[in-house]
């Protein structure tokens, strides 16, 4: 059985309502607006309740630990000077650390940042000790081997 209604589609169907899906809401969007005006300040450093430098994450707190930066250069150039075999390598790893060191300080993790800085170190000590080593070599070697006694 179908009941038509004058003026609309034949069959009994009922004709969609005009506009689409419906008029959009009073304030053009969905729900009540926040209190207040809005949801309230971030976290401080983006963190989500977790204090900066908690865990590796989040900015550290206080005074970077040294790169040793200065040191490790100076101990490579020394070694293309003086120990190439042996100072050079030292020195390159002890660069390698240092840059670490504030890769992970910006990223908040103090321990691998203070851990990087102890390596830094560490490796730059070995690279002057064989840099002092080949100067010595190498100053043996001009001081006797300049001229022979016949």
């Amino acid at each position: 059985m179908s009941y038509d209604t004058p003026g609309g589609p034949p069959g009994g169907a009922t004709p969609p309502p005009p506009g689409g899906y419906g008029a959009p809401p009073p304030d053009s969007g969905y729900g009540a607006p926040p209190p207040s005006g809005g949801y309230g300040a971030p976290p401080p450093s983006g963190s989500y309740g977790v204090p900066p430098g908690y865990g590796g994450y989040g900015q550290a707190y206080g005074k970077p630990p040294s790169t040793h930066r200065a040191w490790a250069i100076t101990a490579i150039v020394c070694g293309v000077l003086f120990s190439l075999i042996i100072g050079l390598p030292c020195g390159l790893v002890a660069l390698s650390n240092s840059r670490r060191v504030q890769s992970a300080w910006q990223a908040g993790d103090i321990q691998r940042a203070a851990k990087a800085s102890k390596r830094a170190m560490t490796w730059a000590i070995v690279a002057t000790i064989f840099d002092v080593l080949g100067l010595i070599l190498v100053i043996t070697l001009f001081s006797h081997g300049g001229g022979s006694t016949t």
